[in-house]
């Protein structure tokens, strides 16, 4: 069960996003339902898409501006962070997902950490990965 919710928890920000963005379009289709809007004028259908395109934007900033800094920060907290120099970690998602390696660099303003994953990587700096999609690994 904890391995699924780290899983999970490294996936945290598109599900913020696009709670902020479900949030603006369902508050939208309220105010339509009581104001008892009807969908059938194809000027109005165009302009609601528009209404829509742009709601969504706002709750797509509404989700990264206001809900993302509190919940990355207990997300970065339930993963481990702060990571130390030496430390096994777990990367959680993306192509390097499953890889187990060791931290050799710790950027601790942006949250990053860099991991030992070769010289190939390190040269092209493909080894930078963010707290909240690592975890550590427990021995």
């Amino acid at each position: 069960m904890s391995r699924f919710l780290h899983r999970l928890a490294a996936r945290s920000f598109p599900l913020v996003v696009l709670t902020g963005f479900a949030a603006s379009v369902a508050g939208l289709l309220a105010f339509y339902a009581s104001e008892g809007v009807m969908l059938a004028d194809l000027h109005f259908g165009l302009s609601t898409v528009l209404a829509f395109l742009c709601v969504s934007a706002l709750g797509v900033i509404f989700g990264v501006v206001c809900l993302w800094p509190p919940i990355g920060h207990r997300v970065l907290k339930f993963q481990g962070w702060p990571f130390q120099i030496g430390e096994r970690v777990e990367v959680l998602t993306g192509p390097e997902a499953r890889t187990v390696a060791q931290v050799y660099e710790v950027w601790q303003s942006r949250c990053e950490v860099r991991l030992d994953l070769g010289a190939e990587k390190a040269a092209e700096v493909q080894d930078v990965f963010a707290g909240t999609n690592l975890t550590r690994v427990h021995q």
